[in-house]
């Protein structure tokens, strides 16, 4: 269903008032009552179910905390967390304004974001803000009128959940940089857009990490040190794979530029092959996520090396063979942009490297934050008692 049905289906389109004043936090003592089997019932505040218009029946969220408290929040109500986002809309302003507004709104917690134009939206503005709920499937429109939209968080996230997430990523890159393998086939024909849907996805788990990581640091600040540090981590290697497919995208529209036939078949080996390399170190690179291995990211980082030695030795002496006429204009341009581009691949592959060796000796070094284990299959080697020193005696 789009935007735009779901937003007919409100019936009081009623612009939401400024965000009130915070929640006073104060403690109730309550007993535990039986409930059916072994689970035990409290109730809950009358003043509190009376202002939010609850019955016998309805549901709540139950969210257990890192100190193993239980926060309970109504469903239907506006107070979600990372609060709500007003954004003014300027008539002055370009369509693409508005869009990164409303992606820094997200990427920083917003769980609410109503935008407004006065006298009224125009179509422009409407477009850009559907175009925004497509982009990022968390957000829904849930209320509308002639100069505002609400859009609220559709899905209760998980903070988490970021080798899922990485997952489904390196997937969407993946795909990216099989199909830019083949701009250097014969008589290739690529039609690029039958990428942007990865490239699309790429982006929207990039974001979602980050608002992950926001979420994390900034308003669970009962959340444990472990979550926010996972996260620190899951961003950097997710701004990697975007970038990854940034340039996968890049290779793919200047490929596209490339005629058929127009390289000499030794240039067609070269930089196959300088491409093949490329390749190999990012599918290697995303591999250490899953097995992270120092030695193994060694080996990544100095194949990377020889990627950007072998670009530089094409560039300087040529693919060919040195008796071959130079290229025509119109070939050289896309393909010197193709070749920055399978540099750059070889980068990014070395930082998703490094990163997967810094989280785990991260893993290892966690029994030294107050109240933390060592995951599963990270546990830290027990340690040694160190010798009692006394009177003048030192040891050896």
């Amino acid at each position: 269903m789009n935007a735009s049905k779901k937003a007919r289906n409100v019936p009081t389109p009623t612009p939401p008032a400024p965000s009130g004043r915070p929640a006073q936090s104060h403690e109730l003592l309550r007993i535990l009552q039986p409930a059916q089997g072994r689970e035990v019932a409290i109730t809950l505040p009358a003043t509190w179910v009376r202002d939010r218009n609850l019955q016998a029946g309805a549901s709540v969220a139950l969210t257990e905390t890192a100190d193993g408290a239980i926060r309970v929040r109504d469903l239907r109500s506006r107070e979600t967390l990372g609060g709500r986002t007003d954004i003014v809309i300027d008539p002055a302003d370009a369509p693409e304004h508005l869009f990164r507004q409303l992606v820094g709104a997200y990427l920083g917690g917003a769980g609410e974001i109503v935008i407004r134009q006065s006298p009224r939206l125009d179509a422009e503005s409407r477009g850009t803000v559907r175009e925004f709920v497509r982009r990022t499937a968390r957000l829904d429109v849930v209320g509308a009128g002639p100069d505002f939209f609400l859009l609220r968080e559709s899905t209760e996230s998980s903070a988490t959940d970021f080798d899922t997430v990485l997952g489904l990523m390196t997937a969407a890159a993946t795909e990216i940089q099989r199909g830019a393998l083949h701009i250097w086939d014969d008589g290739h024909d690529l039609a690029t857009p039958t990428f942007a849907d990865s490239e699309d996805e790429v982006d929207r788990l990039t974001w979602l990490v980050e608002r992950q990581v926001m979420r994390a640091g900034t308003f669970e600040r009962d959340g444990d040190r472990g979550v926010q540090r996972e996260g620190v981590f899951a961003l950097l290697v997710a701004r990697s794979l975007e970038r990854v497919s940034d340039h996968g995208v890049r290779i793919l529209q200047q490929g596209a530029l490339l005629p058929s036939g127009a390289l000499p078949p030794e240039h067609r080996a070269a930089y196959t092959a300088l491409h093949q390399q490329a390749f190999d170190v990012f599918i290697r690179a995303v591999a250490l996520g899953e097995t992270p291995d120092v030695l193994e990211a060694n080996v990544v980082l100095d194949a990377a090396e020889a990627v950007h030695g072998h670009r530089a030795a094409l560039m300087e002496r040529g693919a060919g063979d040195g008796q071959s006429p130079p290229l025509p204009y119109s070939v050289a341009v896309p393909l010197s942009l193709i070749v920055e581009s399978i540099d750059r691949i070889a980068s990014y592959s070395a930082d998703i490297a490094e990163a997967a060796v810094d989280r785990s000796m991260a893993l290892r070094l966690s029994t030294s934050w107050p109240g933390e284990s060592a995951p599963s299959g990270s546990e830290a080697p027990p340690e040694e008692t160190p010798p009692e020193v006394g009177g003048d005696s030192l040891p050896d």
